[in-house]
């Protein structure tokens, strides 16, 4: 018998739950982080940003973090239908960036 987690982005790793934690509490596009029972409201596009963030594209830092961005961009004109604050989104893959360069370092955080 298979056993169900509570989050499915336990399989994923410390890395997604820091994300996870990271849109929540930063990003936002919802306003919902004043519901903690809304703490899962990004799952959805933690799994591709978990794959932007941990899988280097480029050997140049910036270039990999601009590609967080645009997807974080992508998602809030798409999905959420707001208008980006481009601003925001660099600062949170910029960080988002620095959570996955540390646990590239540290792989039993990732």
């Amino acid at each position: 018998m298979t056993q169900m987690r509570d989050n499915p982005l336990e399989l994923f790793g410390p890395l997604a739950s820091d994300i996870r934690r990271l849109l929540f509490l930063e990003w936002d596009p919802c306003g919902s982080n004043h519901h903690p029972v809304s703490a899962d409201i990004y799952d959805d596009y933690i799994p591709a940003i978990h794959r932007l963030a941990r899988d280097r594209h480029s050997s140049d830092d910036t270039e990999d973090i601009e590609h967080i961005a645009a997807y974080l961009n992508f998602v809030v004109r798409n999905y959420i239908g707001g208008i980006p604050d481009k601003e925001l989104n660099r600062s949170v893959a910029e960080k988002i960036f620095e959570l996955a360069e540390k646990a590239r370092r540290h792989p039993q955080l990732a």
